[in-house]
C-alpha cells in the first residue's frame, strides 16, 4: 500500500498483510445467503471443555503491521441485515495498522448505512496502540478504532494521543463498566 510508510515502523518490507478493501489483517463478514450462523472473531480466547469460549489468560498475541482501505488490522463488516458479525477482544496488542480510510486498527461497521447497525464490537482487553489513518484525507475517522456498535468494558485499552490526534476512537454505542 502506498501510504504504509506513514504508519509508525509500517513499511512495505514490515507489513504483515495488505487489503485493498476491507480488513488487512482479518476479514469478517455477514452473509445470510451464505452463512445463516452468526459470524463471531475471538482474540484472547479459547474454547472450554464445552467448546464456548473463555478468556485465555495465558494469550500474548496480537495483530501488528497490517493495512486496508478499512479496518488496517481487522474489519467486522455488516453486508446483510441478518447475522450480526460479532468481534471480542478479551487480550493481545493490535499496534501499528494503517487504514486509508476509516479504523486504523478496527473497522466495525457496514457496508452501507442500513447495514452498520448489526455489526458488533465488544472489548474487555487488549491494548489498542500506535494505528493510523490517512490524515491528508480529510474524511478518514478512527485511527484506532471505527465502529457502529462499540463496546468497551475491563481494563481495555486505548491510549489517545499516542502519535497524533488520528488515535481517537470514533463510536456510536455504549461504554460498560
Amino acid at each position: 500500500h502506498e501510504n504504509a510508510e506513514s504508519c509508525a515502523g509500517t513499511t512495505n518490507a514490515t507489513r504483515s498483510n495488505f487489503a485493498t478493501e476491507y480488513g488487512g489483517g482479518i476479514y469478517s463478514a455477514n452473509n445470510y445467503l451464505h452463512t445463516p450462523e452468526i459470524p463471531k472473531v475471538y482474540i484472547g480466547y479459547k474454547p472450554n471443555e464445552e467448546g464456548n469460549p473463555v478468556v485465555d489468560e495465558d494469550f500474548t498475541g496480537g495483530i501488528y503491521y497490517n493495512s486496508a482501505s478499512r479496518g488496517g488490522g481487522i474489519c467486522n463488516n455488516a453486508t446483510y441485515n441478518n447475522n450480526s458479525p460479532e468481534v471480542y477482544i478479551a487480550k493481545g496488542t493490535i499496534a501499528f495498522n494503517y487504514a486509508s480510510n476509516d479504523g486504523g486498527a478496527i473497522y466495525s461497521s457496514g457496508t452501507n448505512a442500513t447495514y452498520k447497525a448489526y455489526a458488533k464490537l465488544y472489548i474487555s482487553g487488549g491494548v489498542i496502540k500506535e494505528n493510523k489513518v490517512n490524515t491528508a484525507n480529510n474524511t478518514a475517522l478512527g485511527g484506532a478504532v471505527y465502529a457502529t456498535n462499540f463496546y468497551l468494558s475491563g481494563d481495555a485499552s486505548i491510549p489517545a494521543g499516542v502519535t497524533d490526534a488520528t488515535t481517537h476512537v470514533l463510536a456510536t454505542g455504549k461504554q460498560l463498566n
